[in-house]
C-alpha cells in the first residue's frame, strides 16, 4: 500500500493483469512535463516527453526515441507522479493519436523490479500480488556519508 495525495492507495490489479493490459512496457526518463489547464479535468493529469531507453514489451522502434505519455499525475493511479529526469518503468496503452496513455502505476528502476516485470512479460505468474510493493530502505554510500532512502521497491 502507498499514499497518493495523502490517501492510502492500493493497486486493484495484479502486476500480471497490468502488464497484460499494457500495449507497451518500457524504461524511460522524463525529459519535459507539459501541464494541462486545470479547467480541462478534475483529475489534473499532465503529459510528458519521455526518452525511451529500453522496450520490454511492444514496438522496439520506440527504443532510443522520445515519446509523449499522457495520464501522468492522475489521482486514480497510485504511482503516477513524476518530475523531470525521473527514470521509471512505464506500462502504457497506445492511443490512436500517437500518444501513449499511462494505464497503471509507474515502477521505480531497480534490479528486482526489472527482473519481476521481465518474468511477468515472459508469462510467469506472480502468486502473491500484495507483496509486490514493500517499503524497503535503500542505503547509498558516498564519500563516507551514508544516505538512506525509503523508496518503494518490488521484492
Amino acid at each position: 500500500m502507498s499514499l497518493t495525495n495523502g490517501r492510502p492507495c492500493q493497486e486493484t490489479k495484479t502486476l500480471n493483469e497490468r502488464e497484460e493490459q499494457a500495449d507497451v512496457v518500457f524504461t524511460g526518463t522524463v525529459e519535459k512535463i507539459y501541464r494541462k489547464s486545470p479547467e480541462r479535468s478534475f483529475i489534473l493529469d499532465y503529459n510528458a516527453v519521455v526518452f525511451v531507453k529500453r522496450v520490454l514489451k511492444g514496438d522496439r522502434k520506440l527504443q532510443n526515441n522520445a515519446v509523449v505519455v499522457s495520464g501522468l499525475g492522475n489521482r486514480l493511479i497510485c504511482q503516477s507522479i513524476v518530475k523531470e529526469r525521473d527514470t521509471r518503468i512505464f506500462l502504457v496503452t497506445e492511443m490512436g493519436n500517437g500518444f501513449l496513455q499511462l494505464n497503471s502505476s509507474l515502477l521505480r528502476i531497480s534490479v528486482p523490479n526489472l527482473d519481476l516485470i521481465d518474468a511477468v512479460i515472459k508469462g510467469k505468474s506472480i502468486s502473491n500480488p500484495k507483496h509486490i510493493l514493500s517499503k524497503k530502505p535503500t542505503v547509498f554510500e558516498c564519500h563516507s556519508t551514508i544516505f538512506i532512502s525509503n523508496d518503494f521497491m518490488l521484492i
